[in-house]
């Protein structure tokens, strides 16, 4: 290389340099972390009564700012998409929830989560083994890796669940609805 060719390339090299420091320029591995969104999980509680002595859970997902999708899996399973956060929780204070916990994830896969739920609430249900806790639990895990240690929810209260599982597991306080 002659001498006159290195000053160039010198300075396209400190440009890219300054480029990349500064955030003009994003190295791939930069844009790969940017195509993974932040998301959020939440599990809502009904009340004891005498159609949910055992309790009841619904689930929601984040599918983008501000929007989700939610349900809940009985013998008569429900499934809203779409919808904003405030209309949300008050979709739910109508129905008789009274509470609900959420936790952040560092990934927000929803169409893996709605792929589980439209495959699960197709399936039959079993009061200990394919319930409302046991299908809000596999959502969850479909929605983020990180939750795929929340344990097996078979064979277990939903209440029970709600209030002591949950919480060991990074889901936030009892948010009340009434």
């Amino acid at each position: 290389m002659s001498r006159n060719s290195r000053g160039p390339l010198a300075v396209v090299r400190l440009a890219l340099s300054a480029a990349l420091a500064c955030g003009a320029v994003q190295a791939p591995a930069a844009q790969a972390a940017q195509t993974t969104a932040r998301g959020q999980v939440c599990m809502f509680t009904y009340p004891y009564s005498r159609d949910a002595l055992a309790g009841h859970v619904a689930w929601a997902f984040q599918t983008g700012p501000n929007r989700w999708t939610f349900g809940s899996y009985s013998k008569r399973p429900m499934w809203k998409s779409g919808w904003t956060t405030s209309a949300m929780i008050s979709k739910f204070r109508r129905m008789g929830y009274d509470g609900y916990r959420c936790k952040w994830t560092h990934q927000r896969r929803a169409s893996a989560a709605t792929a589980t739920w439209q495959r699960l609430r197709r399936t039959p249900y079993r009061l200990w083994t394919n319930n409302c806790l046991t299908v809000s639990v596999a959502v969850f895990r479909s929605y983020s890796r990180e939750l795929r240690s929340l344990p097996s929810a078979s064979g277990t209260l939903p209440r029970r669940y709600y209030d002591r599982t949950l919480p060991r597991y990074g889901f936030g306080k009892n948010h009340r609805l009434r």
